[in-house]
């Protein structure tokens, strides 16, 4: 069973977000879904990075971390897809601007605030 992480700007005010999931789904009924967060700021890319960088470790090998219009920073897309793989897991970001890379690294050390 895949596991998919999601980081978008959507919101969760319409069906965009279940629309998505039932797209990928109709390709692989047996996906998982983590929704990590769908309140981005459009091309907001350093809290991507920094939810990105905290959230990808604790996913087991396999994940694909999706982050969607988060590196956007115009509306529109150019088309580009950038990908990032790292111990097993794999991230992509969707509609980015050409040349923004995609890493998947360790968040910096810091206690751990989760009961």
């Amino acid at each position: 069973m895949p596991l998919v992480t999601l980081l978008t700007y959507f919101g969760t005010a319409d069906a965009y977000v279940a629309e998505m999931k039932a797209a990928m789904l109709g390709i692989d009924p047996t996906i998982r879904f983590v929704d990590i967060t769908h309140d981005l700021s459009l091309g907001d890319v350093s809290s991507a990075t920094y939810l990105l960088a905290r959230s990808w470790q604790r996913f087991s090998k396999g994940t694909v971390h999706l982050v969607v219009g988060a590196l956007l920073a115009f509306v529109g897309s150019n088309g580009t897809v950038e990908i990032a793989v790292r111990d097993g897991s794999a991230a992509l970001a969707l509609d980015v601007r050409a040349g923004v890379p995609v890493t998947l690294t360790p968040a910096p050390s810091e206690p751990d605030h989760h009961r």
